[in-house]
């Protein structure tokens, strides 16, 4: 929870309410009562002005800023509340999970293991590409299907798939045919179940 803007005291969530298209979150002090609000802007000029967020915001300025130095970056979804950003290393030929919000740098198995959140469904979202990346955050797959119960596997790859073709609808023959050899790859690489590293176990 946030300080209290009048007298830095301890506040609690009591609402949210949209404010000109922004949500806008609640805070009430428990000791002068004032309502302290919290604005999730999603717009990347006004994140770099305010400099203050949680986790969507830190994800969005670092996913547009890698986006601004040439990177292909991902924004990554996660139903368990949380988002971070995936950027391609070209030299070792995978997506790099990159927690801005957290510090943390190639540490995908964290949150199933650290956290000990129960995933479900992990998605990553580009310009270019959609791609469900849920197996890269789970070491405990046959655990992990039981709770996907959201949507059927094959409506979701429906899904990803239509959302995949109208994103590379207008792309170049050759960046379609790298976006294909790269997704290829990463699915192989999704099958392999790996043990957490100390760092995400913590």
């Amino acid at each position: 929870n946030m300080d209290c803007r009048v007298c830095k005291g301890e506040t609690r969530g009591s609402g949210s309410h949209i404010d000109g298209g922004v949500r806008v979150e609640e805070f009430t002090c428990d000791k002068c009562h004032a309502i302290t609000n919290f604005y999730r802007y999603n717009d990347i000029e006004k994140l770099l002005v305010t400099r203050s967020g949680r986790c969507g915001e830190f994800a969005n300025c670092f996913t547009f800023l890698c986006r601004c130095l040439g990177y292909d970056a991902r924004y990554i979804y996660s139903t368990s509340d949380h988002v971070w950003t995936e950027v391609f290393n070209h030299s070792k030929k995978r997506f790099i999970h990159v927690d801005p919000s957290e510090n943390v740098f190639d540490s995908p198995l964290m949150y199933e293991h650290g956290w000990k959140r129960k995933l479900e469904y992990v998605i990553a979202f580009a310009r270019d590409d959609v791609q469900d990346v849920t197996w890269r955050y789970s070491n405990q797959h046959e655990e992990l299907l039981k709770r996907r119960k959201m949507s059927s596997e094959k409506d979701l790859m429906d899904c990803l798939m239509k959302l995949r073709n109208k994103r590379q609808s207008k792309l170049s023959d050759a960046r379609k045919k790298f976006c294909t050899l790269r997704t290829l790859a990463e699915l192989a690489e999704l099958l392999i179940v790996r043990e957490p590293t100390e760092n995400e176990r913590k």
